[in-house]
């Protein structure tokens, strides 16, 4: 008898309901959810049958109330977003059953691009995807606040809870929610000049959790890529967003970078960089053991080729030196020319490359690395750890 109802009911024009099918098709449409022809039947779930049971189907004759999570929160948005009188919204992990392009979609109509928005939209999130997507000044970062000590006066000031951190319009922080986004869910942030930098730290932290040692990352700390000079920058946009910050870098520019040390000394931000104004290629084969050498070596040629190889490290030494040279008859006199032609020949200038290294050579010979290099290293995990542990 409910299906002949169904059926009876379906042949029937119900005032108004036309109009309302079209604006919902046309909504749908609009976001990306495909709903083909739709219509106002009698949902045969209903317990009773009152206006409650009827409900809008598909061209499939299915309920929309029973579209996936993703195709339902789109389509609830736009549906909000054209009927709703109400000037706020709030939606919690806007992430949350959506493919990064349909992320896109709900914050494209939810205002995220809007120029004069109609409504303030609060959105919590845990997606990277959803902080690209946003302008700078739409991002604001809530701390609790310490709480008032026994000395506080009982007649001062009230003292709020919580402080609210925000970006604004500039360049420099559009350019670094964009490329750092991750880093912003982080509670410390390690801004790192670049991708070797960054597989050094990552690798470290590898070898620790395969030797059942803390790790940073599982205490919130999150290295950010620095792009070249442009980590200064970056570290001041986690600064001042109330993240503890640091940044880790080569030590090859003392003049060029001091300028831009001092300035980051002077906000709190501290500074890891290696001894003796050394790149991180310097550092690394001046201060290797020799019985890692060709380790070193292997890896160099697995990336770039043995002809490669050969050929830059006999122009880097004036052909003075040759492969076979550091690989049978290794002497201090190489340092200098192998961690040259890995540098300006970019060897290990990738995150992959730099955390084998320091998983599988550093960690677990730390012991044997002189101090050119373990210094650095040991006093930004020092710092890692006492921040992301706060």
């Amino acid at each position: 008898r409910i299906s002949e109802t169904r059926q009876a009911f379906a042949t029937q024009q119900v005032q108004g309901v036309s109009e309302i099918l079209t604006q919902v098709h046309i909504i749908a449409n609009g976001l990306g959810v495909p709903v083909g022809q739709l219509s106002a039947l009698l949902d045969v779930n209903g317990v009773s049958i009152s206006n409650g049971a009827i409900s809008l189907h598909n061209c499939d004759g299915t309920p929309l109330r029973q579209l996936g999570t993703g195709s339902s929160r789109l389509l609830i948005s736009g549906l909000q977003k054209a009927a709703s009188c109400s000037s706020i919204l709030i939606v919690d992990e806007a992430e949350y059953g959506l493919e990064p392009y349909r992320i896109t979609r709900l914050l494209n109509e939810l205002g995220s691009k809007d120029t004069e928005p109609t409504q303030q939209v609060f959105i919590t999130t845990h997606s990277p995807y959803v902080l690209r997507e946003l302008q700078a000044e739409q991002l604001h970062v809530i701390r609790k606040l310490a709480p008032p000590t026994p000395q506080t006066p009982p007649l001062a000031p009230p003292t709020y809870v919580h402080a609210i951190y925000s970006l604004n319009a500039g360049g420099d922080q559009q350019a670094t929610l964009r490329a750092c986004a991750e880093a912003f869910f982080s509670k410390a942030v390690i801004v790192c000049e670049g991708k070797t930098e960054i597989g050094l730290v990552r690798g470290i932290d590898l070898y620790n959790q395969g030797a059942n040692h803390p790790t940073i990352l599982a205490q919130g700390v999150y290295c950010a890529d620095g792009g070249g000079d442009s980590m200064f920058t970056r570290a001041k946009v986690f600064s001042s967003l109330g993240y503890p910050t640091s940044i880790f870098k080569d030590s090859d520019k003392p003049q060029e970078h001091l300028r831009f040390t001092t300035e980051m000394v002077a906000e709190g931000i501290s500074i890891f960089e290696w001894l003796n104004g050394n790149a991180t290629e310097d550092a690394l084969f001046l201060s290797c053991p020799e019985f890692l050498i060709n380790d070193l070596l292997n890896l160099a040629i697995n990336r770039k080729g043995e002809d490669s190889i050969r050929d830059h490290i006999e122009n880097y030494s004036t052909k003075k030196f040759t492969l076979d040279d550091c690989r049978e008859h290794f002497c201090d006199a190489h340092r200098t020319v192998l961690a040259k032609a890995a540098n300006k020949k970019s060897w290990f200038k990738d995150i992959e490359p730099s955390e084998h290294i320091a998983r599988n050579m550093i960690g677990p010979h730390y012991e044997s690395f002189s101090p050119i290099l373990s210094v650095a290293l040991s006093n930004l995990f020092t710092w890692a750890r006492s921040q992301g542990a706060a």
